[in-house]
């Protein structure tokens, strides 16, 4: 009976070594925007050679679309960056990561954008200073 129960507590300690073990992204952001297309781009925890965007309409997630699967090694300090096209212009977007066959669905890892309508368009700046002097 001992011995199963240390057989079971070892597959325990197994498991939680292998999902901690598990790359995540650490940090992200998008960029690239076309009426078309987008680029995001992230750094991920350590290597992993199964990484794809998961891009969709609605946050039900329903028909998502996902860019390619994209390797992340040492050699780029595991930053990779992924593009999604063939998408709708005009239209809000909302994205996730796939890492090694698992969603990550945390709001943390959750991002959001709108494509650009096709056609001219136009844009503002706006600048802005404090001198700080008193």
């Amino acid at each position: 009976m001992m011995r199963a129960r240390y057989l079971l507590v070892g597959c325990f300690a197994l498991l939680a070594a292998a999902l901690w073990a598990q790359p995540q992204v650490r940090y992200f952001w998008s960029g690239a925007l076309t009426a078309r297309s987008l680029r995001v781009n992230a750094q991920m925890t350590a290597p992993t050679d199964s990484l794809r965007l998961v891009v969709a309409k609605e946050p039900g997630w329903t028909d998502p679309r996902f860019s390619a699967y994209t390797p992340a090694d040492s050699s780029t300090f595991c930053m990779v960056p992924m593009d999604v096209d063939g998408l709708e212009p005009n239209t809000p977007y909302h994205y996730r990561f796939e890492v090694n066959g698992v969603v990550d669905t945390s709001t943390a890892h959750t991002g959001t954008f709108g494509t650009a309508p096709e056609g001219p368009g136009g844009f503002s700046f706006v600048v802005g200073s404090c001198n700080g002097s008193s």
